[in-house]
């Protein structure tokens, strides 16, 4: 009897000692069905503790086609996963293999989840095998399909959404004509009636948002932190353009809002101080709020907007990029809207000149009116051909990419890369748009097209090049070789870009760099303090 209580009291030590948690989650192989619209499907499931969890490219290669497709990408360097909705998936060719049980490998999974630029993080995640499931349920209510169960045959039904029916003049998501504003470039006939998108009602009010890309503007000047609070294009927009766009009638129409922005999700930056403003632009939670997918974030420009130059038209014609007044991963950096509708949750400098897609609340939709006829019609029905080179780089790198704080606008950024990406656009016979941002964000720029291609000082890795187009090497002083990042699918780029770096060598544009390094500011002249690739100082 004392034997058997000594075990028992040894055993209640062993317990005692375990750390809080401790106990794994029990995992084995779902036996569960899967219909998607009706159809048996077969992919890779488990049952963790009690719940079935989905492998996330599964159901996103399962709905591309449908109402509710889905992007699925990963930052590695960020560890955050992002879902867009609206875009279709492009596959990896992992999808739908069943075998090999994983459940082995199951651990909560420790990477951030950012649904339409804004992080979740009250979804549950599992990663097994480097894979991360979901609970149907969960993808479905951030996503906009039905799930349901059927006991009888242990089924997990999946529907896409609907497309939605056609509303009243009045409702949501219709097109309304309110104000005048220059849009076809011909001052001589007069402003262009202003076409806007009702985006929520309450009562007599309506949200609007303007239906194109009104004009071109910086959201902030210089290099400086930034907030919506502080910045000049809040100040223009409740000045110049609202005196412009309406008259004092029309003015009397629309109501002052208080505008309110979150600090960043992620990186928490700040969202500045509460502002009360007539016209404003989206947030980032806003836009997740009213656009269901990225195509209805995709923003057509006017006439007027590319006559201004630096437009970006890929990968979407006939769209560019707008502002939201969210703050990026950095204080002075913005978030955006790319082309193809979806955010850049880590920002760009306020200095470059993006769209402008101004915001309103109005007092009343009684006097709001439908189109009737099209606005701002081109002459061709195909979009212009881009008249630019849009080349990502982080001026951080000296030598190969820094600031000259002497100069000002494109001319301030110098170094090899840049004096490379000169030479790139002047073969293709297009002008040179640089694109300054973080070292991660230009690798996001080129993967979401935002961006034709990002020269920063890149090493060949095979993690990039499974990403990634990446050029043949070009060598710089005192590197063994750098590729250029382009984004996979670009066409005919790569290809292009290669036989450009063939003449760069025979151009001797490496020779010439030889010469201007030695006299590059802060950099050693006999060349004996290098950069290794992420920026740190070799000898």
């Amino acid at each position: 009897m004392k034997k058997c209580v000594s075990l028992l009291l040894c055993l209640l030590l062993v317990l005692a000692c375990l750390p809080a948690g401790a106990a794994a989650a029990n995992v084995v192989w779902s036996s569960q069905n899967l219909t998607v619209n009706g159809r048996p499907v077969e992919c890779e499931k488990y049952n963790i503790d009690g719940s079935n969890y989905f492998k996330l490219r599964d159901i996103a290669y399962l709905l591309s086609g449908t109402v509710s497709q889905f992007e699925v990408g990963y930052d590695p360097q960020a560890r955050v996963v992002t879902i867009t909705s609206g875009l279709p998936y492009t596959p990896n060719g992992e999808e739908l293999i069943v075998g090999m049980d994983k459940s082995s490998t199951a651990v909560p999974s420790t990477q951030s989840i950012v649904i339409d630029g804004v992080l979740n993080s009250e979804i549950s995640a599992y990663n097994l095998g480097g894979n991360n499931f979901f609970k149907l349920r969960d993808l479905g209510n951030e996503l906009g399909f039905t799930v349901d169960y059927d006991k009888a045959s242990n089924t997990a039904i999946i529907l896409s959404a609907k497309p939605a029916p056609e509303s009243d003049p009045a409702d949501l998501g219709n097109v309304v004509t309110f104000g005048a504003y220059e849009q076809d470039n011909n001052s001589s006939n007069g402003k262009e009636s202003v076409e806007w998108i009702v985006l929520a009602k309450d009562g007599e009010k309506r949200l609007l948002i303007s239906k194109k890309v009104l004009d071109l503007k910086e959201y902030s000047y210089g290099y400086s932190d930034v907030t919506w609070e502080t910045s000049p294009l809040r100040e223009w927009l409740n000045d110049e353009f609202i005196t412009t766009a309406f008259s004092d009638e029309e003015q009397g129409h629309i109501a002052y809002t208080s505008v309110k922005t979150s600090d960043h999700s992620v990186f928490h930056t700040e969202g500045g101080g509460d502002t009360t403003d007539r016209v404003f632009l989206l947030s980032i939670e806003e836009i997740q709020e009213y656009f269901s997918s990225a195509e209805e974030r995709q923003c057509p420009y006017t006439t007027y907007v590319y006559s201004l130059g630096r437009v970006s038209l890929l990968p979407v014609e006939g769209c560019c990029p707008w502002w939201l007044r969210s703050p990026g991963s950095e204080q002075n950096l913005t978030v955006w809207v790319n082309a193809v509708g979806a955010p850049d949750i880590f920002g760009t400098l306020g200095v470059n000149r993006m769209g402008v897609r101004p915001a309103l609340w109005v007092e009343s939709y009684s006097f709001l009116t439908e189109p009737e006829a099209p606005i701002d019609t081109q002459e061709s029905s195909e979009a212009p051909q881009s008249t630019t080179l849009t080349v990502a780089l982080s001026p951080d790198f000296k030598p190969l990419e820094y600031v000259d704080v002497t100069k000002n606008g494109q001319e301030q950024f110098v170094g090899f890369d840049v004096m490379l990406a000169s030479f790139i656009a002047a073969e293709m016979g297009l002008t040179l748009v640089i694109k300054p941002m973080s070292f991660e964000a230009c690798q996001v720029a080129v993967q979401n097209g935002s961006v034709d291609m990002s020269i920063s000082g890149y090493a060949w890795k095979e993690e990039r090049a499974e990403t990634y187009n990446l050029s043949n090497f070009y060598y710089p002083d005192g590197y063994d070789g750098l590729v250029i990042l382009l984004r996979k699918g670009a066409d005919e780029m790569p290809a292009k870009v290669n036989e450009i770096l063939v003449k760069a060598s025979a151009a001797g544009l490496y020779s010439q760099w030889s010469a201007e390094a030695a006299t590059v500011a802060g950099a050693d002249t006999s060349r004996e303090v290098k950069y290794d690739y992420e920026g740190n100082p070799i000898e």
